[in-house]
């Protein structure tokens, strides 16, 4: 109750943020970008810290996910780069505004608890403790970790499904495409070929099917995106699909 109680503070105070943020955005004085001299530049600098600090929250509390005017910070250093940006950011104004903060936090708690129900459904025991801590971190906003832990899981339950069910045909599969591959015996065997490879391997004896597969090579690339060292930021709505997909194409089926 504890934690709950921690994160939906945070959730209020990110929202009472926000809001205080968007009416800076609507209200900067916009037309100083246009002044000569480091004054212009001094107000074409301010607004783009305003703006990079307002994404940033936007992105945090998951509004208007997926919008291109949000994933990255932006950058403007003229007048006129200033003032689109000025105008680009007015809608998500205009959305946060508009938030309910209660009720984000009541849809917060829905998808952890449609995470929990589903994680629930898996019959491994040690893939449920793996999953579990995937899931812990989504509901603590380490949106990396969760990414990252949720797939290094998925990929292990695939590579213990093969190893299983149809390790000969996997192998001989593998040397169709590849005739240097040596014949995988272990998890770790498989270990070596390349998880994109693998996805291809898989759907290829339709262990998976080809619309999985796509779905499970965008977890992969959300996966590579953080699970490395860059300026890449994702809301709590991505990784929950993310974890969403896993659990309901990979951890339900083979788990």
């Amino acid at each position: 109750m504890g934690k709950t109680m921690s994160g939906n503070i945070n959730i209020r105070n990110e929202g009472a943020l926000a809001k205080e943020l968007a009416t800076k955005v609507r209200n900067f004085p916009w037309g100083g970008f246009a002044r000569e001299g480091s004054m212009g530049a001094l107000y074409i600098l301010e607004f783009q810290k305003l703006a990079n600090r307002f994404i940033e929250i936007a992105r945090r509390l998951g509004v208007n996910e997926g919008d291109q005017q949000i994933v990255a910070p932006l950058n403007a250093t003229s007048p006129g780069e200033a003032t689109e940006l000025y105008q680009q950011l007015q809608p998500l104004a205009d959305l946060i505004d508009a938030i309910d903060v209660e009720e984000l936090i009541r849809s917060r708690a829905r998808a952890c608890d449609d995470l929990r129900v589903r994680l629930s459904k898996i019959g491994d025991a040690n893939t449920q403790a793996f999953v579990e801590e995937a899931v812990t971190c989504f509901e603590n906003d380490l949106h990396r970790s969760a990414v990252v832990m949720s797939w290094l899981a998925a990929v292990h339950v695939l590579y213990r499904h093969v190893l299983a069910s149809c390790l000969k045909e996997f192998n001989a599969e593998a040397i169709r495409v590849d005739s240097k591959w040596k014949l995988a015996t272990t998890i770790d065997d498989m270990g070596r070929m390349k998880e994109r490879d693998f996805l291809d391997r898989l759907a290829a004896l339709s262990v998976i099917g080809r619309n999985v597969k796509q779905e499970l090579v965008k977890c992969l690339e959300l996966r590579n995106a953080c699970g490395h060292p860059n300026s890449y930021q994702l809301a709590r709505n991505t990784v929950a699909h993310h974890i969403e997909t896993l659990l309901m194409n990979v951890f339900e089926v083979f788990g």
